[in-house]
């Protein structure tokens, strides 16, 4: 694995010169343009009046009022709209055009040849620790065997037969609606939650549990089997036997990536030139601006 060289890195190609044209602003935004040019020229007007004579006072001011008030009645909306309309399929446009770059990349350059190599770097990882993982979990399952061999006795302590002080009836069948029905189920904390067992009652149903745990009598003979560590020994197998099938299929995954890069680049550029040919009209459609 470590003998496969990845790909070269991909270079975007040279885009042809789409040689596109702006698209033309629209007729209400052309006139909202002029009104604001009669504003300037209106309000321009009045301070020349105002430059040549100060007795032009007066018809400078009712100009300039006039300019203002009839030259921009929209305050250029209609424009100021149609710019943000252009601005975001610009940013659409290069959003999609640098999404579909990074896809490119990944598929064909060094990075997803990167990727799939570390992917299978961490599964050989794995598979190396794969007896010791084994052993371990023997050993778990040995030291814990007391432990859960307990816990199965304590589940063939039921409640609803058992005789608990306090606890009749309606109480246990409360217990039983919250998931308590063994001594296994049986926690403080548990008990606590369940309507109508306070302290006194929940110190009921722990003495009682206490009671059970006396009765269990550990044995060794029984606690772990064969058949538990061929269970385990079964499972870490399989999971070898796994990853050594994507091992031997990621090798020649790296191995064939050269040659697929120019496959999928060949299938991609379409979509790229497509994309630049978008992103360059959009760009043009803002530049009036």
């Amino acid at each position: 694995m470590e003998l496969v060289k990845p790909p070269a890195p991909f270079a975007l190609p040279g885009m042809p010169d789409f040689n596109l044209s702006p698209t033309p602003l629209s007729v209400d935004a052309l006139a909202d343009s002029g009104q604001l040019w009669i504003r300037i020229l209106a309000i321009l007007g009045g301070v020349l009046m105002v430059a040549q004579s100060l007795k032009l006072i007066i018809p400078a001011v009712i100009v300039a009022f006039w300019g203002w008030h009839f030259g921009s009645p929209k305050e250029n909306k209609v424009r100021a709209d149609e710019h943000r309309r252009r601005k975001q399929a610009r940013d659409s446009a290069k959003l999609n055009f640098d999404r579909l770059v990074q896809q490119v990349k990944a598929s064909i350059g060094p990075q997803g040849f990167v990727a799939k190599k570390t992917e299978l770097e961490k599964l050989r990882d794995e598979y190396k620790k794969i007896p010791e993982m084994e052993q371990r979990e023997i050993t778990q399952l040995k030291d814990t065997a007391q432990a859960r061999q307990k816990k199965k006795f304590l589940e063939q302590c039921f409640i609803d037969v058992a005789t608990i002080p306090n606890v009749g009836p309606g109480r246990k069948a409360a217990l039983r609606s919250f998931g308590i029905e063994t001594a296994a189920d049986v926690t403080k904390h548990a008990v606590m939650q369940v309507k109508g067992f306070g302290e006194r009652n929940t110190r009921a149903m722990m003495d009682w549990k206490a009671s059970c745990e006396r009765k269990f009598v550990y044995n060794p003979s029984v606690a772990f089997t064969p058949a538990d560590t061929n269970a385990i020994r079964k499972k870490f197998g399989t999971r070898a036997a796994q990853i050594e099938r994507a091992l031997e299929a990621g090798l020649g995954e790296l191995k064939s990536f050269a040659a697929v890069s120019e496959s999928r680049k060949k299938v991609a550029l379409p979509s790229l030139e497509a994309a630049a040919k978008q992103l360059a009209q959009a760009e043009q459609d803002l530049s009036v601006f």
